[in-house]
């Protein structure tokens, strides 16, 4: 059952990416370990590629460059909890019917802890992203996700928060 918390863990994790990742780099890793705890520490920037619907120009945006992620691992008696940050601050988009350039970011936050005691997993996800144009544009999404896995394997996800838009 711990292997399948982790598995389910993970691909929660995973879940936040829009395609598959080639050729990452690893910049940085770390880890210690304590007399009750262990943690690991990564950081990666790895390529980006992805398109968005402007609603307020009518036309998708195309965006494209590296995005870092910042992830911490922590093992603690009963408990395995993963705190990730994804930045998109290396990442620039181009309209694809008006060839209005995009530059900006954002970054989408997370946590995710799963009990081996209790058989539970939970996770929250915070999407702040928004993009500029030089004409003044804007093209922002903003989103919180809550959701709980129960030991029976029910999962129950809330959404609250919502907002997407452009200016």
């Amino acid at each position: 059952m711990k292997k399948n918390l982790f598995i389910i863990a993970m691909l929660t994790l995973a879940s936040c990416q829009k395609e598959t990742i080639k050729n990452s780099a690893v910049l940085s890793e770390t880890s210690t370990t304590t007399s009750d705890k262990i943690i690991f520490s990564s950081t990666q920037t790895v390529p980006y590629d992805s398109r968005l619907f402007n609603s307020c120009s009518g036309e998708w945006v195309h965006l494209i460059g590296k995005v870092t992620y910042n992830l911490k691992e922590s093992f603690s008696n009963h408990l395995y909890i993963i705190v990730y940050e994804i930045n998109f601050q290396g990442v620039k988009g181009i309209g694809e019917t008006s060839g209005a350039q995009y530059s900006g970011g954002g970054a989408i936050a997370g946590k995710v802890t799963a009990s081996f005691e209790y058989y539970t997993v939970e996770g929250t996800n915070i999407y702040k992203v928004r993009f500029n144009t030089s004409g003044g544009h804007a093209l922002i999404f903003v989103q919180n996700a809550h959701y709980v896995m129960n030991a029976n394997g029910v999962i129950a996800v809330e959404f609250n928060d919502y907002s997407d838009g452009c200016k």
